[in-house]
């Protein structure tokens, strides 16, 4: 059943995310897409879960290792300076990671730029 639920917040998700795609990401906006993800789900009934917040225990997602719960709250303020039309912009450019460029930009191109 979680999966259902999942599913369907998920796409309300995006919907907020298509709604502020022009927007600055937020401390505040990246709590709210939690909220409305987990909403409804067994996770937003266990105590320990911190539904809308950040965790409070450590966890991996896909086999990796993901930041302590004490590391959580600074590294997503650093995410503040990005927008999330930049960060989907992002996520598909590193669809290309395979692919072979005749050039690739140097650390230096990225510092001018």
């Amino acid at each position: 059943m979680d999966d259902m639920i999942e599913t369907a917040n998920h796409f309300r998700c995006i919907d907020m995310i298509i709604d502020y795609a022009k927007a600055a990401l937020t401390e505040k906006f990246i709590k709210e897409l939690h909220l409305v993800l987990k909403n409804g789900t067994s996770d937003s009934r266990k105590e320990w879960f911190a539904v809308g917040d950040y965790k409070k225990l450590p966890n991996e997602v896909g086999g990796r290792d993901t930041a302590l719960p004490e590391e959580v709250a600074d590294k997503m303020k650093a995410l503040e300076l990005l927008s999330i039309g930049l960060i989907n912009d992002m996520y598909a450019e590193s669809r290309n990671d395979d692919c072979k460029y005749a050039e690739l930009a140097t650390q230096e191109d990225f510092d001018r730029f």
